[in-house]
């Protein structure tokens, strides 16, 4: 499981990764890779088997998304996406869905 900002004290830009042992139940946890920005109230998807996208949310770029993929961390991290058209709407408490049309 990837756990990725949300607001404590401050909006954070932070990650935490949780695994379960499958042998025992137990969990453990470990930080991810830092977010492009401090954000909440934002939304991941899935856009490949190995990649990715964070979009908009509060506390960051609204009207912003970024990719991750997941083979090519730790050397590469977080890249710039497209912006969403609509600039004068701000998307937070949002959800995506992959698909095609």
């Amino acid at each position: 499981m990837w756990i990725t900002g949300g607001k404590g004290a401050i909006v954070l830009d932070s990650t935490d990764f949780i695994d379960m042992n499958p042998e025992d139940g137990t969990f453990s946890t470990s930080p991810g890779p830092d977010l492009p920005t401090k954000v909440q109230k934002h939304c991941l998807t899935k856009i490949s088997a190995t990649e990715v996208m964070l979009i908009g949310g509060s506390g960051g770029n609204k009207n912003k998304t970024w990719t991750f993929d997941f083979e090519k961390y730790p050397s590469e991290t977080w890249h710039s996406g497209p912006d969403l058209i609509q600039v004068n709407i701000t998307r937070q408490d949002k959800s995506a869905h992959q698909t095609s049309h």
